[in-house]
């Protein structure tokens, strides 16, 4: 009988959606948190979170946008930034004119980018001059602050939304060429126009404050129609690629989409059309991929919604798998947040269980720690500094973890449970800079260091040297993603978000030596781990395919090329991507997958691939599948927001779960509205 270890004290804030920019070459989709993270997320099959830019020097990122592959946003510090999407790291900053930023834009060919200021300036910027970024001018001043901003389809106009105005500028001249007012529903209160979209016959969309949506003839600076669309502000909109539906969300989350009809005469009128409620909060962006909406907003979820047919799904504000470890020796666990790590105690359990099966706690799990960095900015003010991954060894003795500023090693003493003892390992070597992972090896004379370049750093802990430097980019084309050693502390393994996987075996001189590179695959791979006694590869891709590749025999295993990935798909959400893999100590034939609700026991039936050797040989997937796969898969489906599953000892597994419920709790209040019947 295995003994679950429930862990439900992880409880992460969760993190406001502010904005999202999508780019379509690589399908790929940048999601700007509240705490100024931005996560790239793939879009190629099933959506996962492929890498993370942490929030750097305590900058207040408002507004996203791609061009040809390169993001940019701009900040309250009156930056505009470009990112470095390989080390994670910004890449140029440029200073603005006008203070604050709270909005930018890029016209149709990719090639300037307009950012809106306090002051009421537009700066514009050429982003194609040898890769860089170069200013060009700012546009003449306007009264009060920009708060959205958009090039017309030909990219000589930018339209601009303030306090109750919209004004039409001249992107070469820098004049404004018309202003329009768009009343005030309170004589002492001004409308705000928080969003807006250009159509093609430059057809101006606006969302303001009062909830409504109103229509513009750009050409003219006229107004067309106006629609009380909400009954809240209206914060964001969304245009189809034909211009023929608009959908609008805000305050009042409910999610309404517009239709372009034609009436008599060959006039075209626009009309309410669905209207559905995906969130609870306020929606702060929308954005639509492939005739499928993407929203976020104030509750932090990510939600796709399309018809037909009719379907709504929601990926948690919860990032998995990175954020927690497990030393199986010293019985603890590893808890990271946005800017602190905790770590906990398990507990242990009674040795027999009671009636119905389950067994009481003897210990409770008990936190013992609690680690953050704080740093001062440039006004000499304090912060908790954002942290980017974090490890602990196998017996619990050492802590480190990883901010933009650097690496830090701990010693950690916890005999005595009610007084921990913690000890900084300062004059730390200085290559070992800002990671992007970091392992213990088993047996505690190593910390491997990923850093955010790819480089990979051996670092002795007995003299607190490097050992050896690895340079990885011969081997990486990308951000690596997954790191890895086997539980023998033989190999090595590394792969980066393009599914290129390298493994390095340990060599008799105590170094690591390259020892061979998997096949790559179309796909990025949500999930990887090796198997204990047989030092087997297992990986799962984005599109559900799972791989068991031998180390040691260099090649696919019979398991792996048998087994179709059609079969798996119907066993796991196939709206989400498989997080996480563990194995059964006992029975090297069973393992373990999970994704974010459901757990899949996957058994190999051996004695059914050993009765057909000519299947075998010949490694047909589609003659394996319908007769033996189907049998090895079990899905257990307990949980809601499952972030980790992995087994603790031979009889114990341990599962990490957020509470939908602990989510909403820490949310600010929502929208209140009277419903028919109530007051």
């Amino acid at each position: 009988m295995v003994k679950i270890h429930n862990v439900k004290f992880y409880k992460p804030d969760p993190r406001a959606i502010y904005c999202m920019s999508f780019e379509k070459a690589q399908n790929k989709l940048a999601v700007l948190r509240s705490d100024s993270s931005i996560e790239i997320w793939n879009l190629k099959d099933v959506p996962y979170i492929e890498k993370i830019i942490p929030s750097v020097n305590n900058y207040d990122v408002q507004q996203l946008v791609w061009s040809k592959g390169r993001l940019f946003s701009c900040t309250l510090q009156g930056f505009l930034h470009e990112y470095n999407l390989l080390t994670l790291q910004i890449k140029d900053s440029q200073s603005l004119v006008g203070e604050a930023a709270y909005c930018l834009d890029i016209n149709k060919t990719d090639d300037q980018i307009v950012v809106g200021t306090e002051k009421g300036f537009l700066n514009t910027f050429d982003v194609t001059y040898n890769d860089e970024v170069r200013f060009i001018r700012f546009l003449d001043k306007q009264d009060g602050k920009i708060l959205c901003v958009k090039y017309d389809y030909t990219g000589k106009f930018i339209v601009s939304g303030s306090m109750d105005a919209v004004r039409i500028w001249d992107a070469n001249s820098g004049n404004a060429l018309h202003k329009m007012t768009t009343g005030r529903s309170e004589i002492h209160k001004p409308t705000i126009v928080w969003c807006l979209e250009v159509m093609k016959d430059f057809t101006i969309i606006t969302g303001d404050s009062r909830g409504k949506l109103t229509f513009w003839d750009g050409k003219i600076g006229s107004q067309i129609e106006s629609y009380q669309s909400h009954k809240a502000d209206i914060l964001s909109l969304a245009l189809s690629e034909n211009e023929e539906t608009v959908f609008c969300g805000g305050v009042d989350p409910i999610l309404v989409s517009y239709v372009k009809i034609k009436i008599k005469e060959q006039n075209e009128k626009w009309v309410k059309s669905i209207q559905r409620k995906v969130h609870d909060h306020d929606v702060r962006d929308l954005i639509l991929v492939n005739n499928k909406l993407y929203s976020g907003g104030v509750d932090g979820y990510l939600a796709c919604s399309y018809h037909p047919p009719k379907t709504v799904i929601k990926y948690p504000p919860v990032v998995h798998n990175h954020n927690i470890a497990i030393a199986k020796l010293g019985r603890l666990i590893l808890l990271q947040y946005s800017n602190y790590i905790e770590v906990w105690n398990l507990g242990s359990t009674m040795k027999t269980p009671n009636e119905n099966g389950s067994y009481y706690l003897e210990n409770d799990a008990k936190k013992l720690l609690n680690l953050e960095r704080s740093v001062k900015d440039e006004a000499k003010e304090r912060y908790k500094e954002t942290i980017i991954c974090s490890a602990i060894s196998l017996d619990g003795k050492y802590i480190a973890f990883s901010c933009v500023s650097g690496c830090r090693l701990y010693e950690f003493e916890f005999d005595n449970l009610e007084k921990p003892q913690i000890r900084r390992i300062k004059h730390l070597p200085v290559e070992c800079g800002a990671a992007i992972g970091l392992i213990f090896t088993p047996l505690n004379k190593e910390l491997i260091v990923i850093l955010l370049s790819g480089d990979i750093i051996i670092l002795d802990l007995d003299k607190v040297v490097v050992r050896q430097r690895i340079e990885a980019l011969t081997f990486f084309r990308n951000t690596v993603s997954h790191s890895l050693v086997s539980s023998d502390g033989r190999y090595l393994v590394v792969g980066d978000t393009q599914s290129n996987v390298i493994i390095w075996s340990k060599t008799a001189a105590n170094t690591w030596k390259f020892y061979h590179k998997l096949p790559q695959y179309k796909f990025g791979p949500t999930a990887m781990s090796i198997q204990p006694h047989t030092n087997n590869i297992w990986i799962a891709y984005s599109d559900h395919k799972i791989v068991e590749y031998s180390i040691q025999e260099k090649r696919f295993t019979i398991f792996s090329r048998m087994l179709d990935s059609k079969v798996v798909e119907n066993y796991v959400n196939k709206q989400f991507p498989i997080l996480n893999i563990t194995f059964d100590v006992n029975n090297t034939d069973i393992s373990l997958l999970h994704d974010v609700s459901n757990i899949v026991v996957v058994k190999k039936n051996v004695k059914s691939i050993e009765a057909s050797p000519k299947m075998a040989k010949r490694a047909k997937k589609s003659e394996a599948s319908s007769e033996s796969s189907k049998a090895h898969f079990n899905t257990f489906k307990k949980y809601q927001h499952l972030v980790h599953l992995e087994t603790l000892s031979e009889d114990e597994i341990v599962a990490v779960e957020v509470s939908p419920l602990l989510l909403m709790e820490k949310l600010p209040p929502c929208l209140k509205q009277n419903t028919f019947g109530t007051k």
